[in-house]
């Protein structure tokens, strides 16, 4: 009532003050569309600009929580993209950089509906096989340059609004690689420059080698993807080929699709189930599909398209509330919002049962070597029979057990014929000389499959953000520091109440500065980055 007089006795007044509102909106409002802007061209840009387009955001101000909303709400493709023009029906060549700077291949595929505006519903990655190759053909849509991508999801796509994308791996740039993660991840960064897609539902799938990078991923570094289709792979491969501690229980925290098929030659469903049922013991929902008859080949696919897009179709990326991580090093220590930072050394560590698998003798014995060309040697698997046997590459192999060679498919044929603790004869060409090398496939020996040298750490942690005074509880092993990321309940508080290991503390919130937040969202383009607070812990030995 008073302001009402005030403003009948001095219309102006009330105008300056309506124009010092309007003012202040349309600036705001200003200020928001330039930040959103900003950082569609940061999204835009390569690792080398990163620092030069951070600071050019930092000039202007931003909070850090007014980055973090502006994130979360979605900025969009960046609409002065050049390579919009690029986009087109069908197959198409891209190429994406990498957080360390290297620029790699890869292929994209898009309905016509989405060339024509509609919206994506879903991001496949399909990693394919042989990835033991130095290099791997990159012709648009050839099976060469994409495996069995080019056969399987097209016809899906069309019919589902799905983005099809292929990665382009090679020897090293394996899946279960640094390289190959930091590939993968730049292909969905690069994509976003200039197609929107939902960020909730991101897959990863592949076959042979692409689905053991699936298991890799599921068991080592799950984001960004919501779920994973693995199509006849291994996981014993994503732990052997790595060289990193893998646990089947981290794939309790991601959904799977796991195919695969009984006469598999490399990966017969008999030697896969025990370590996909190990994961389901240990909390893993894995969508199973096991075929009879059928060989190294996804044959299946077309009658299970159904219940391959229902999966995709109701699998979305959510923040958990609760997470449990297994890792023995921070390079895999990372989930969602916990991450572990530190670990315990074998001196004061303590013994952590986790799920394993005793290995199974294989259908067909290893010689242990990689042709680069018909039967010319490129490599020799370290300790593998054919090193033992003084194999050596460069070699070229003309006869196994006095049968000739001239391909891998030879020896391949050959090898049926072998088992553990045979004896057998490399003939082989080096130089001018032709030698013949006896050799021996040692006996079968049964050993647990995920060898862990290393103390395994683990931690769970829960929030409880129903009573007054939201908490946190944490239980691990072997972990000495980790950080939790706070949820949006918990952001403004200044201290957090967390229950450790039994223990009741009071911790102290840290804030990622502005800059931090935008290095973050540089290198991985994702609302999931846009975390402005959280805890650090420390933990006692034997805590």
């Amino acid at each position: 009532m008073v302001l009402s007089k005030l403003f009948d006795n001095n219309k102006q007044l009330m105008t300056s003050l309506l124009f010092c509102l309007v003012a202040t909106i349309a600036t705001e409002c200003r200020g928001q569309t330039d930040l959103v802007s900003q950082l569609a061209r940061l999204r835009a840009s390569q690792p080398a600009d990163y620092d030069e387009m951070i600071d050019s955001i930092l000039k202007s101000k931003p909070t850090t929580g007014r980055i973090a909303d502006v994130i979360k709400a979605g900025t969009k493709a960046n609409p002065d993209d050049k390579r919009k023009e690029k986009l087109v029906e069908g197959w198409s060549a891209w190429e994406a950089t990498d957080i360390h700077g290297v620029t790699r291949p890869y292929q994209l595929f898009l309905p016509k509906s989405i060339v024509d505006s509609a919206a994506p519903k879903a991001l496949i990655v399909h990693m394919h096989g042989a990835v033991g190759r130095p290099e791997f053909g990159t012709g648009v849509g050839k099976p060469m340059a994409i495996g069995y991508a080019g056969m399987l999801w097209p016809n899906v796509a069309e019919e589902e609004d799905f983005i099809v994308v292929c990665p382009i791996g090679r020897d090293e740039c394996a899946w279960w690689t640094d390289n190959g993660v930091a590939h993968v991840n730049a292909v969905i960064r690069d994509l976003r420059r200039s197609v929107d897609f939902p960020e909730e539902s991101i897959f990863g799938a592949g076959f042979s080698d692409g689905a053991s990078g699936c298991y890799y991923r599921a068991m080592a570094t799950p984001d960004p993807f919501a779920g994973f289709i693995a199509l006849n792979g291994h996981p014993r491969v994503a732990a052997s080929a790595s060289g990193k501690q893998l646990y089947l229980g981290n794939m309790s925290m991601s959904l799977s699709l796991a195919a695969m098929t009984q006469n598999d030659s490399l990966y017969p469903s008999k030697n896969v189930l025990p370590h996909i049922l190990a994961a389901i013991r240990e909390g893993a929902d894995i969508l199973t599909l096991s075929y009879p008859k059928l060989n190294h080949q996804p044959g299946y696919f077309k009658d299970q398209t159904p219940a391959i897009v229902s999966f995709i179709n109701r699998t979305k990326r959510a923040r958990r509330d609760r997470i449990k991580w297994y890792a023995s090093s921070p390079e895999v220590g990372k989930f969602q919002w916990l991450e572990l930072l530190e670990f315990a050394n074998s001196q004061n560590a303590v013994n952590v049962e986790h799920a394993n698998v005793m290995s199974l003798p294989g259908t067909r014995m290893q010689l242990g070597i990689q042709f680069s060309g018909f039967n010319l040697i490129e490599k020799v698997v370290e300790d593998s029979a054919a090193a033992v046997a003084g194999v050596k590459a460069a070699d070229e192999l003309i006869q196994f057990d006095g049968q000739k060679v001239t391909n891998s498919s030879d020896l391949r044929d050959l090898l049926k014929q072998k088992t553990y603790g045979d004896k057998f004869v490399c003939k082989v060409k080096r130089g001018d000389s032709v030698l013949e090398l006896p050799g021996l496939f040692p006996e079968f020996v049964s050993k647990p499959v995920y060898l862990h040298d290393n103390p395994t750490g683990w931690a769970e942690c829960r929030f409880d953000l129903e009573s007054e005074t939201s908490s946190i509880e944490v239980e691990s092993e072997n972990v000495m520091r980790l950080r939790v990321w706070l949820p949006e309940k918990m952001k403004s508080l200044e201290t957090v109440s967390v229950k450790l290991n039994g223990k009741p503390v009071v911790v102290p919130v840290r804030r990622q500065s502005t800059e931090e937040m935008l290095k973050s969202y540089a290198e991985s383009p994702s609302s999931f980055t846009a975390e402005e607070a959280y805890v650090e812990l420390e933990i006692a030995t034997g805590q």
